[in-house]
């Protein structure tokens, strides 16, 4: 018999993510719930052994068949089942889906609970953590940015859709700068252009990061640490590769130039198998919360969230 009993929130793709990480470190899924009378979560209760269909949160919440929660329903109701939520027991373990909210402000009302647990997962990837191993409090960085999203739009709606992408998406990648790299500040943001994209420069007393945002370009995620003679690449996100040294290739027959290639001295690719990167690691993290009350370094807690969300607002500013 299992030793957590954990209640949902939701029925997404992400919730089925979650699902099969949470099974897989022996968690009871108790209950579940989605939108009012959701038929994608009664069908998902049917695929669970011993699991409570409830026909809207309040409910579940209500019911009390669970010793922690996960909330990863739709972003803009999910502050307001928090609350739900925390009114009926303000002691329960949460992990609550990224971003929260996309208003900075309303994740701010949680800051004082410590039981709220966020899933931003990429800080439980293998490759971030090799990276994060290798940036020392006490050294100076450069750090280079780039950050692709992708819009679907009208003109007609193109600035809302340019605000949902960085407060709902790009919040992950400020996240992660900030679990790297500690507390952080826009220093400069340059605004032309902006239909294609930003540069923006973030800082504190030891890393200055060229953060380029771009829209619909065909790039790949990337985070660049330089430290002397030393790069630390993520190229995706799940990639880490360490680099020394250049190449030099001299021109052949084929290629008339001499050619200076960075050369690899380590590398890691994530292989998730049948987990999603970082939700195995995760839901054995938070399992270990709920027993033991205590929080493993890597998980963003609320106050997390929210200094990410208000980097992400003040980013979205010029659109609205």
């Amino acid at each position: 018999m299992s030793d957590v009993n954990l209640g949902i929130i939701g029925s997404s793709h992400i919730v089925l993510e979650h699902i099969k990480a949470f099974k897989a470190q022996g968690v009871n899924i108790s209950c579940i719930a989605a939108s009012k009378n959701s038929r994608t979560a009664l069908n998902l209760s049917k695929e669970i052994n011993n699991c409570k269909y409830y026909e809207s949160s309040e409910l579940l919440i209500k019911g009390n068949d669970y010793d922690a929660l996960l909330i990863a329903p739709a972003i803009e109701p999910t502050s307001n089942i928090l609350k739900l939520a925390l009114v009926n027991n303000e002691n329960v373990p949460i992990l609550v889906e990224k971003p929260v909210s996309l208003n900075g402000g309303e994740i701010k009302n949680f800051i004082k609970n410590e039981n709220i647990l966020v899933g931003y997962n990429r800080r439980f990837y293998k490759s971030v953590n090799l990276l994060k191993d290798k940036i020392h409090k006490d050294k100076s960085y450069f750090v280079n940015v780039i950050n692709p999203e992708t819009i679907f739009s009208t003109n007609n709606t193109l600035s809302k859709e340019y605000i949902y992408a960085l407060r709902s998406n790009t919040v992950h990648i400020i996240d992660l700068l900030r679990y790297l790299f500690s507390d952080l500040e826009i220093n400069f943001m340059s605004n032309k252009n902006e239909h294609q994209g930003k540069n923006i420069i973030i800082s504190n007393d030891k890393v200055n990061i060229n953060f380029t945002l771009l829209w619909n370009s065909p790039m790949n995620t990337s985070i660049d640490v330089f430290y002397n003679q030393s790069r630390y690449e993520l190229k995706p996100i799940e990639k880490f590769t360490f680099y020394d040294e250049m190449e030099i290739i001299e021109p052949n027959e084929d290629v008339h130039i001499r050619r200076y290639i960075p050369k690899p001295k380590d590398e890691h690719f994530i292989n998730p198998g049948e987990f999603k990167p970082g939700f195995y690691d995760q839901a054995k993290a938070f399992k270990d919360f709920v027993l033991t009350n205590k929080i493993d370094n890597k998980f963003a807690k609320i106050e997390d969230a929210f200094f990410a969300q208000k980097l992400a607002n003040e980013m979205s500013e010029s659109y609205e």
